[in-house]
């Protein structure tokens, strides 16, 4: 029958044709239908190895925020430059320690292939790396970093100096208003080292600063009482933060806020600032923050702010997860401690230029 099938046929129908055709012929139903099931089963197989051979490197931020937007962006954008390679992007509902926490541990659970974490608090989530990453998932730190004695537990940092962040703001303030006044600092959470190392640098580097609100001696910079103030990562409450203080200190000379929070709120702030627009022209009163947001170089441009000192959270995005890729493949010996993505002094006079290249694509 097989001789016969194949005499006479025309060349597409093949010896596979008639092979197929001689089992319908011959074989029961019965065993041709388990003969179905069984390709079936074996593709099912091949295509679920194929989905476990992608490695999944996971990215926590601290919150969802327009910042770490832009580090989802470049963490799908550097997977798909490498092979086999996913981007699982997991934030907190809210600027929330515990939930960070959960998100975490059930990572670590699930054992994914590596995670890029920017701790809320880094002693709560040194302690969580400690009790629950027993499958030794690798881990790195990205925007702000672990304890120094928890930093065994991850291979890196990748992100801003943050010390550097606060020298560029006081450089900034030092030269815009010389002459010194009343000062207003900002920060978002006590917890939070990257907080820490930039309210450092800023304090370090600042000219003639009294530290102690109460100092009788003259100084040319002296601190509202309560400063800095914590909004604990809060727009809203960030630019409740700075209409109080104006109303309570007319003569606020300066505001430095070591994130964007308060600017991020744009409408408030500048409702907060709608008496100030003079002052704020003839530098009477300075207004300087971390981070280059959409909504922050509109200000900028529009003269509500006069410098802003902006991060790459894009490049921190996809650094991570080149940095994972490297570790999964036993490439860790060019892998340095800490990685600095840069930072971008932005002012009226480079607006047009100082952005970053990597995170204007971002956009």
């Amino acid at each position: 029958m097989l001789r016969g099938c194949l005499i006479g046929k025309k060349p597409e129908y093949g010896i596979m044709h008639c092979l197929s055709k001689v089992a319908l012929t011959f074989l029961s139903p019965s065993i041709l239908f388990c003969a179905w099931i069984i390709l079936f089963i074996d593709s099912s197989w091949v295509q679920a190895s194929d989905k476990k051979s992608e490695k999944v490197f996971v990215v926590i931020p601290k919150f969802t925020h327009a910042f770490f937007e832009r580090t989802k962006r470049g963490c799908i954008f550097a997977a798909k430059s490498l092979e086999g390679v996913s981007c699982r992007y997991e934030p907190p509902r809210s600027f929330d320690v515990r939930e960070q926490v959960r998100i975490l541990e059930d990572m670590l659970s699930i054992g994914v292939d590596g995670i890029a974490i920017a701790p809320i608090s880094s002693a709560a989530i040194g302690r969580a790396l400690r009790q629950s990453n027993t499958k030794k998932v690798p881990i790195v730190t990205f925007d702000s970093d672990l304890r120094a004695e928890d930093r065994y537990l991850r291979y890196t940092y990748i992100g801003s100096n943050n010390f550097s962040i606060g020298v560029e703001l006081a450089r900034m303030l030092n030269e815009i208003r010389p002459e010194g006044g009343l000062l207003l600092i900002q920060a978002g959470e006590p917890p939070a080292e990257n907080l820490k190392e930039r309210l450092e640098g800023f304090l370090s580097h600042l000219e003639n600063f009294d530290l102690d609100v109460n100092s009788v001696h003259s100084r040319k910079w002296k601190q509202v009482p309560g400063s800095p103030m914590y909004c604990d990562a809060s727009e809203q409450i960030a630019v409740r933060q700075l209409e109080d203080t104006l109303g309570a200190y007319p003569e606020l000379s300066a505001f430095v806020a070591l994130g964007a929070w308060p600017q991020v709120a744009k409408r408030g702030y500048k409702q907060a600032l709608k008496n100030q627009k003079m002052r704020i022209d003839s530098n009477q009163l300075v207004l300087l923050a971390a981070d280059t947001l959409d909504m922050q170089i509109e200000l900028l441009a529009e003269g509500y702010t006069q410098g802003l000192v902006g991060q790459r959270p894009f490049e921190m995005g996809a650094k991570s997860i080149r940095v994972l890729y490297k570790i999964i493949n036993k490439e860790v010996a060019d892998i340095p401690d800490p990685i600095y993505t840069g930072l971008d002094i932005c002012t009226s006079d480079n607006l047009s230029s100082c952005i970053n290249e990597g995170d204007m694509a971002s956009k």
